[in-house]
């Protein structure tokens, strides 16, 4: 598996979800800085780590470097109930509907991911953990849940 493939693979499995809106915009990013002006799913490469790998039961050989691809699944959602261009509060009814389909949105995403990492669809069990996914914002209109995956290519 290539760094590429990997985050393809992880792109694909949250292209899979049904969410509440379509994303206007899915796609693989060189990087975590990135335009988050609409709703989107983004996969970006945030790291390479390196795990050494010890070999010292195949002769003449001692130790191993073997790269971690630590993967970012980004959805990003816009249009956040905002103040009126008076200043007045959104009305609570739309900022707990919004709020409601993003966390259902977001449940639905972590799900897929898990429901992957337990299929062996972006890897082996044992190469592919999970890590603390977060949530920002929502902040200039949009608000964002990240899942970040570790993969060990094979």
């Amino acid at each position: 598996m290539t760094w590429l493939g990997s985050a393809q693979d992880l792109l694909d499995v949250a292209s899979a979800v049904t969410l509440s809106t379509p994303p206007a915009r899915v796609f693989i990013a060189p990087g975590g800085i990135f335009a988050r002006d609409c709703r989107l799913l983004a996969v970006y490469a945030d790291r390479v780590l390196a795990a050494p790998l010890g070999t010292s039961d195949l002769p003449g050989t001692g130790c191993s470097l073997v790269p971690v691809l630590a993967l970012n699944l980004t959805f990003t959602a816009d249009c956040v109930p905002a103040p009126s261009d008076s200043g007045q509060a959104p009305p609570a009814a739309a900022v707990q509907a919004w709020t409601e389909d993003f966390l259902t949105d977001s449940e639905a995403l972590w799900n897929a991911v898990a429901d992957a990492v337990l299929a062996g669809i972006l890897g082996e069990c044992d190469s592919v953990s999970v890590d603390e996914a977060t949530f920002a914002g929502p902040l200039g209109g949009v608000a964002e849940f990240s899942i970040p995956i570790r993969v060990l290519p094979s």
